[in-house]
């Protein structure tokens, strides 16, 4: 019976993020479009758009553009650990220099490991169609947060100065909201500019 509430769940997950992304794509004017999903399970945005997809087990969220926008995009939504949760998995999730540098900010342990682990998320969505392989969270490092305007930097640092859309350093935004961290990570397109 549990495992029968698990799947109906996963479901029900599942179908809220693709409705959202329905939504989203409406939103820049792609009406009665499908998202479909790949081998690896992932969104296949219709051609000429790009997004990401991320739910909780109560709120499902999507971002799309046209890719004349952005080469890619990735959005994550996290409920706030609690922190027992957090002492269990921040050395996994967090480098020593993040685990410091999160110490000066107003963040909560909780708070910082759940956001810390929501933009690694999305920086991995943002970045699997560069770079198909998964990484684990030692790949990349948040070495800067505006508290005050809601933005990061976050970089991977064997990508430092090689020739990617953007040499190993990603920008990003987030916001809590109804006890989550939601992060988005947008790579623009040559020519458009950074907001």
């Amino acid at each position: 019976m549990e495992l029968n509430s698990a799947v109906y769940k996963r479901q029900a997950e599942f179908l809220a993020g693709r409705y959202a992304a329905q939504q989203a794509l409406k939103h820049i004017n792609v009406p009665d479009k499908q998202v479909g999903r790949s081998i690896e399970r992932a969104p296949v945005w219709p051609p000429g758009t790009i997004g990401s997809i991320s739910h909780s087990d109560s709120i499902a969220i999507c971002i799309s553009s046209i890719r004349q926008k952005h080469i890619a995009l990735g959005v994550d939504i996290e409920p706030i650990m609690s922190l027992g949760v957090a002492n269990d998995v921040h050395r996994l999730v967090m480098s020593n220099n993040e685990r410091k540098y999160f110490n000066t900010l107003a963040m909560n342990e909780s708070e910082a490991v759940t956001f810390v682990y929501s933009a690694k998320e999305s920086l991995f969505k943002a970045i699997f169609q560069f770079i198909p392989q998964y990484l684990d969270f030692s790949a990349s490092e948040i070495v800067h947060v505006d508290e005050r305007n809601a933005h990061f930097n976050i970089v991977i640092p064997y990508l430092l100065g090689k020739n990617t859309p953007t040499d190993g350093v990603f920008h990003g935004s987030y916001t809590k909201y109804n006890n989550h961290y939601i992060t988005l990570i947008k790579i623009k397109a040559k020519g458009e500019k950074t907001t």
